[in-house]
């Protein structure tokens, strides 16, 4: 019976439990790159039906996000 570093737990069931922690991890890898695909593809459907009221958004947005910033530039 060969024995690791971790306490007497054999190698295999070390090995066991990684395996099975990496395919875990793969299939939610799997699962968030799916639904991120989709999510890609509805913004752009949206985006292509509604081009003008995108820009106005994305304008209105990067306003917003540049106030926060020069206000907090101004504060510190």
């Amino acid at each position: 019976m060969e024995t690791s570093i971790f306490g007497g737990v054999q190698r295999a069931e070390l090995r066991a439990k990684l395996n099975g922690a990496l395919d875990k991890t793969k299939a939610f890898c799997g699962r968030v790159q799916e639904r991120t695909v989709a999510a890609a593809k509805a913004s752009d459907v949206t985006i292509r039906k509604h081009p003008y009221q995108s820009i106005g958004a994305a304008f209105g947005v990067g306003m917003l996000l540049g106030a926060l910033v020069l206000r907090r530039r101004h504060h510190s």
